[in-house]
């Protein structure tokens, strides 16, 4: 490969791995948007790199992931996962039994929870772009290895820029939630299509077919109500629980001056 091929295998890779990691970027912000802003680096470069890892050593194995049964599906269930813990870490940061504590472990467990979050949704919405740039590096280790490592640095200067952001304005955490939702919903499906086609199952082949506006499909309506019910449930079930110590020790406040 000369020097044009490399650098034109590489600017592929760059830009096919960047346009579809958008919503990564988001989801990465609002996961580090909780930190402390002295921890925010240090959770972009060790979930990076980790992420920059599995996505090469994943890469490397394309061929073999796409033999593998339901993988997308297990991805899609991780997700879900992955927006239970961002909407329960807003709703109920941990708390301990005196300042000191509460400062340490509190800390602690939010810098573990967020390399977690970034490592599994990075990689696990990075699926379908692991299997296309794996055919456009056509096994090449150098132009693969070159490319992510300069999207995912775009990533996370991206993301960064967006953990600042959700800082100020918390709703784009049920935005993150949501899209993960959405996200499960689209991989689910395409493995649904995919066991439709080589069963030769007709009516969700129907279902499955993209015949809507937008590219959509009924099977991706449905599925996507599902998943996105699913965290608009948690996000509810959450902001109750969430609320009913609060008030109640509010009213036993209110009690006691009263009785003073």
């Amino acid at each position: 490969m000369n020097v044009l091929q490399l650098a034109g295998v590489i600017g592929g890779i760059f830009l096919l791995d960047l346009a579809l990691s958008g919503d990564n970027a988001l989801v990465i912000g609002v996961a580090t948007s909780g930190l402390q802003r002295s921890q925010r680096l240090y959770a972009f470069l060790i979930g990076g790199a980790g992420a920059i890892g599995l996505r090469i050593g994943l890469t490397s194995i394309a061929s073999v992931l796409l033999n593998i049964p339901f993988l997308q599906t297990f991805g899609g269930a991780l997700l879900i996962y992955v927006a239970y813990k961002l909407l329960h870490d807003r709703y109920h940061p941990d708390t301990a039994s005196s300042p000191d504590q509460h400062t340490t472990a509190s800390r602690n467990s939010a810098f573990r929870s967020a390399l977690k979050t970034i490592i599994i949704a990075d990689v696990t919405m990075s699926l379908d772009n692991i299997l296309a740039v794996g055919a456009l590096s056509n096994g090449d280790a150098l132009p693969l290895i070159i490319g992510l490592l300069l999207s995912i640095t775009i990533l996370l200067l991206g993301s960064a820029i967006i953990s600042v952001i959700a800082e100020r304005f918390r709703w784009l955490l049920n935005v993150a939630a949501l899209i993960l939702g959405w996200t499960s919903a689209t991989m689910i499906t395409d493995d649904l299509h995919v066991l439709a086609v080589s069963h030769h199952i007709n009516w969700l082949i129907e279902l499955s077919n993209k015949n809507l506006p937008l590219n959509l499909s009924w099977l991706l309506l449905v599925i996507a109500f599902i998943t996105c019910g699913l965290v608009v449930v948690f996000n509810l079930r959450f902001r109750l629980h969430s609320s009913t110590p609060q008030e109640t020790t509010s009213t036993a406040e209110t009690s006691f001056k009263k009785v003073v």
